[in-house]
């Protein structure tokens, strides 16, 4: 028994050190390993937020620089020492007291915890604790006290399904806006029922103002048509469902199972996503093998099967679901853009007469996310 074990350890050996020799992983390559520096492995961070952290590193060397540090010893590094309490409460009233408008206790607080994260990541050693709450404590006080910061969060406003009601309603009944073409009309319609029957994104469904020029959105790729037939046999179900990767906090995540993005046919067309999934499709030509609304509404599922999903295009996978618009139409690739779709929500609000600001976030945010689709 203890020679079949003997020898089973040592085929094993055998098989490890050719499996991981193979690879790189060698003796050699160990120990080079444990007699260099330990290099400290950082979660990977989202480009806007890396674009935040190194916002804030600006700061901090302005702020040294107009103390007399130059060059290096102005940066943060692993050689940077320790700062003084004190100096860290000047780096935020330098911060608060050189902005054109003086901003609010919230953005000096995340400001300060950009900062934290930041130095953690340059100079490999941590604040003390009691250092940051102190710093933080002075922001809510001091600060807040001497330059009469805003504490007041700001307001919501969400958006309830009447509301969406009537924006639809102004929208194709007497509104009288000249839109740059008929497509944005279109498309607001198709992003209200969107927000309003989903946790979707904003920023991720069109081009976000964190990411301009990427074309980052919502494709035609992400986005799929299903039907099947009813219960009784008699009728067809149509559904959507867009990428999870579209819901708040999944953006860059590979989890095997994510919740996925449904929506239901409405008994209300305007609030029927899925109608709007059908108009944009057939309008770009995105469907294959069909090329007018009667043949995508006509498709049943083939004989001996419960459900059919459409397919798209091989050339409109890779386009923008939303995208700007020209005067002789939608641009072939450019996605739409936030601040675009920003203003067209907020002017369609105004001129329906709302008192308070329309905003996407409300949309999302608000019980229009909880509409009654039986």
């Amino acid at each position: 028994m203890t020679m079949n074990l003997d020898e089973t350890i040592k085929r094993r050996l055998e098989e490890h050190q050719k499996r991981t020799q193979s690879r790189g992983f060698t003796l050699d390559y160990q120990q080079a390993q444990e007699s260099a520096d330990n290099v400290i492995c950082h979660k990977a961070l989202a480009p806007v937020t890396i674009e935040k952290y190194e916002t804030v590193a600006l700061h901090w060397l302005l702020f040294k620089m107009s103390r007399g540090q130059t060059g290096e010893a102005a940066k943060l590094s692993k050689d940077t020492p320790l700062p003084k309490t004190q100096e860290l409460k000047n780096f935020v009233e330098s911060f608060v007291t050189s902005r054109k408008d003086l901003p609010c206790q919230s953005s000096t607080l995340t400001i300060f915890n950009h900062f934290v994260s930041k130095w953690y990541r340059d100079t490999f050693y941590e604040l003390p604790e009691d250092m940051k709450k102190d710093v933080r404590n002075f922001i809510r006080t001091t600060l807040t006290k001497k330059y009469a910061l805003r504490t007041k969060p700001r307001d919501s406003f969400y958006v309830t399904a009447k509301d969406i009601q009537f924006l639809l309603h102004r929208l194709f009944v007497d509104d009288w806006h000249d839109y740059t073409h008929e497509r944005l009309r279109v498309q607001i319609a198709g992003a209200l029922s969107l927000f309003a029957g989903s946790g979707a994104r904003a920023g991720a469904i069109v081009e976000s103002s964190s990411y301009p020029g990427t074309n980052e959105s919502l494709y035609y790729k992400h986005i799929e048509l299903h039907v099947k037939w009813s219960v009784d046999g008699q009728n067809v179900i149509r559904w959507v469902s867009i990428s999870p990767e579209f819901l708040k906090g999944y953006r860059y995540r590979d989890d095997t199972k994510m919740p996925i993005n449904w929506f239901n046919e409405h008994l209300v067309l305007g609030f029927n996503f899925v109608f709007w999934v059908i108009v944009h499709g057939v309008a770009d030509n995105a469907f294959k093998n069909l090329f007018i609304l009667e043949a995508v509404l006509a498709m049943r599922p083939p004989k001996g099967r419960g459900s059919f999903t459409f397919q798209w295009n091989e050339e409109s996978k890779n386009q923008s679901f939303f995208r700007m618009v020209k005067s002789d139409g939608p641009d072939d690739s450019k996605a739409l853009i936030f601040s675009s779709l920003r203003h067209h929500f907020s002017s369609l609000a105004e001129r329906d007469g709302f008192k308070d600001k329309l905003r996407v976030h409300g949309i999302r945010g608000g019980v229009a996310n909880k509409l009654d689709r039986r």
